[in-house]
């Protein structure tokens, strides 16, 4: 039975126990991160979590939980993300199961997409294909350090709200076609959809002639710091520039480095700098369809 979880599952999770496969989804705070395993303890406490913002949905079998999954906003109510997804061998018959009763969770709150980052071909993806969910890009995570050399820098400044139509305009060009509708066809789609910061996040541009040409976003939490940047393609030879000028307001040594593949000059000057790539991500999506209160006068498209 797939249900959302109640106050009063939480002692019996800390008694029976609860799943033990490692989280099967990345959200922006846990990238670079092994999954991490789910624990009594955790499992009770993520049961208490459902609110507004946030609805935890599981598959119980005879009383056994076998298999939960966590779905949350992102930056508006009309985006959501799936955060947390935990699946027993017993379970992973369910899963698709739950996926979708998540998704439909998170319409019923407003949602109209639903993100899913998983490893690409790791268990979570047949799922997710299978609930919906299509392939928007993928994105590789690279770890390294951010050492200033000599090299001559891209010139950042702190952004400011007033560039934010630009940055917009930075990402629609930057991402292939088939990815610009996940990533959001207008500006109100595009902040939406934005992930919360793992931790305490500066964002920067560099300006040229042509307008705003780069955007990176710095998120620092305890001693790791993730990177992500946007570099227009119309100037994919200044991508060791950018590299550089991240290092010079960074300020930090280690970091960790995702890259959307559709910019693999970015790739290339992290590769060339020395930075190693650990792994890959499939980002996924699915549109929710949006109940109608009042037919009349509603606009379709045909």
């Amino acid at each position: 039975m797939i249900r959302a979880f109640r106050m009063t599952d939480a002692p019996y999770l800390l008694v029976q126990g609860c799943p033990s496969s490692r989280d099967l989804v990345h959200s922006r705070a846990s990238l670079g991160h092994l999954g991490d395993r789910l624990s009594r303890t955790t499992a009770a406490c993520i049961g208490m979590s459902s609110g507004p913002g946030r609805k935890v949905l599981g598959s119980f079998e005879r009383g056994s939980l076998e298999a939960l999954v966590i779905v949350q906003v992102r930056r508006a109510a009309s985006v959501w993300e799936v955060s947390g997804f935990f699946a027993s061998s017993e379970g992973y018959a369910k899963v698709d199961d739950l996926l979708l009763a998540a998704a439909a969770a998170a319409g019923e709150a407003g949602a109209e997409r639903v993100f899913l980052r998983c490893d690409t071909e790791g268990p979570a993806c047949g799922p997710a294909q299978r609930a919906g969910f299509h392939r928007a890009f993928s994105e590789e995570l690279f770890s390294g350090r951010l050492r200033p050399t000599r090299d001559t820098p891209m010139h950042f400044r702190p952004l400011r709200e007033r560039d934010l139509h630009d940055v917009f305009r930075l990402q629609v060009a930057t991402a292939p076609i088939d990815a610009r509708q996940a990533i959001g066809l207008t500006l109100n789609e595009w902040r939406a959809g934005q992930e919360p910061g793992a931790g305490r996040s500066r964002e920067f541009v560099c300006d040229t002639e042509h307008g705003v040409s780069a955007w990176a976003r710095l998120d620092r939490r305890n001693d790791s710091l993730l990177v992500e940047a946007a570099l227009h393609p119309d100037f994919p030879a200044l991508a060791p520039m950018l590299v550089e000028g991240v290092a010079r307001v960074a300020r930090h040594d280690s970091a960790r480095w995702v890259v959307p593949t559709y910019q693999p000059y970015l790739a290339r000057a992290l590769t060339d700098q020395g930075w190693r790539l650990e792994c890959t991500y499939e980002v996924s999506v699915k549109p929710i369809a949006r109940r109608v209160r009042q037919t009349s006068m509603t606009p379709v498209q045909a």
